[in-house]
């Protein structure tokens, strides 16, 4: 007498894995931080340049300085916390 084996009715469960979006690599955090360091620079450098001959500008353009800073630095931190979490 011949027996056929039949497919098991319940397979075993596959463990599923975790959904992972793309983190951002290390290069993107380093690239972040250099781009945000040389547009502080830059900014700096015109400043200084600018309240040297022009002495009226330098508040206003000392305002902006600071305000594209914080949120270059806003940026930085917050892609470095989001690869921090990610890992």
């Amino acid at each position: 007498m011949s027996t056929t084996n039949l497919p098991d009715p319940d397979p075993p469960a596959s463990v599923p894995s975790p959904e992972t979006g793309p983190a951002i690599p290390l290069w993107g955090i380093i690239s972040l931080i250099t781009g945000g360091l040389i547009a502080l620079m830059l900014i700096g450098a015109g400043t200084l340049y600018m309240a040297y001959e022009h002495p009226s500008t330098a508040t206003p353009l000392t305002t902006a300085g600071a305000v594209v800073g914080g949120i270059v630095t806003v940026v930085a931190a917050i892609a470095a916390v989001i690869t921090i979490i990610r890992r």
